[in-house]
């Protein structure tokens, strides 16, 4: 299975803000849900209003969520990394390391593809390769993606004291950045997609985007999955079940999953001083 990724290389710091939307703590990760929103807003400024139209009758396109990546520094090769499937168990890991193991976040494509064909228990050789919160035989630098704490202060606009706060900024080291995969019904959409991503390149993502934060550069590629047969699937974007599928799932003693809340603030103008609708996905 082949599918189009692109690589986004930030050069200015960026921040995720979350459902609290408490500055001093930034996500590491930009959910789908997110990314799709970008891109409608992104169309509706490029006056592709039809386009987004025809997107609610018939999505043509589907979006994974962003993910980290970086560079092997013995191979040059890029590697890519993904959420660790939350059924991996680690009973077959000495007990005293647990704890590190436990630490790990991602999971190389490498071992996805070994998950994906039915590899369960982590091991003491898994541990071995593990690099912080990275698993992965590659040599990489674990602080490729790191983040600071900054002060700002926000000034009331009839006057008064100001208040201080803190952001957390997310910093990436050169050949590193966020990574999406993508699949696209025909070359009209993904011209389109396209465009937005120059929009966004220079109008930026995230949060704070008017002092700068969240301005990248991208670059296209192809990813390959081996293609399998399977009862299950691992998702790769925010999934948001109809009510009959929820029973399902909670009666499956075989799906792992988390539950996310999504809000925030919405961002276009105009309507900036209104929040969005909680939802669990």
């Amino acid at each position: 299975m082949s599918f189009v990724l692109f690589r986004l290389k930030f050069s200015t710091p960026l921040h995720i803000s979350n459902v609290r939307s408490d500055y001093s703590q930034s996500e590491t990760i930009i959910h789908s849900d997110t990314l799709y929103s970008a891109f409608f807003e992104a169309w509706s400024k490029l006056g592709l209003t039809q386009q987004i139209e025809k997107q609610f009758k018939q999505l043509q396109f589907t979006l994974s969520s962003l993910f980290p990546f970086t560079m092997d520094n013995q191979t040059k090769n890029y590697v890519y990394f993904f959420p660790k499937p939350l059924n991996l168990s680690h009973t077959k890991v000495s007990e005293k390391k647990h704890k590190d193991i436990k630490k790990i976040q991602y999971v190389d494509k490498n071992f996805l593809e070994k998950y994906r064909n039915g590899y369960r228990e982590l091991t003491d050789e898994d541990y071995n390769l593990a690099k912080g919160k990275y698993l992965t035989e590659a040599c990489i630098d674990t602080n490729f993606m790191s983040s600071e704490v900054f002060p700002r202060v926000t000034i009331p606009r009839q006057g008064g004291d100001a208040t201080p706060y803190y952001i957390e900024r997310i910093f990436f080291k050169e050949n590193s950045g966020l990574f999406f995969i993508a699949q696209f019904d025909n070359d009209e959409i993904k011209n389109h997609v396209i465009s937005a991503l120059h929009y966004l390149c220079d109008e930026g993502i995230g949060t704070d985007r008017h002092v700068g934060n969240g301005f990248f550069q991208f670059e296209e590629d192809n990813i390959d999955f081996e293609s399998i047969t399977s009862d299950y699937a691992f998702n790769l974007s925010l999934y948001c079940p109809s009510a009959e599928r929820v029973k399902e799932i909670m009666n499956d003693d075989n799906i792992a999953y988390e539950i996310i809340t999504r809000g925030g603030w919405i961002t276009t103008p105009e309507y900036n001083t209104l929040r969005k609708k909680y939802i669990r996905m």
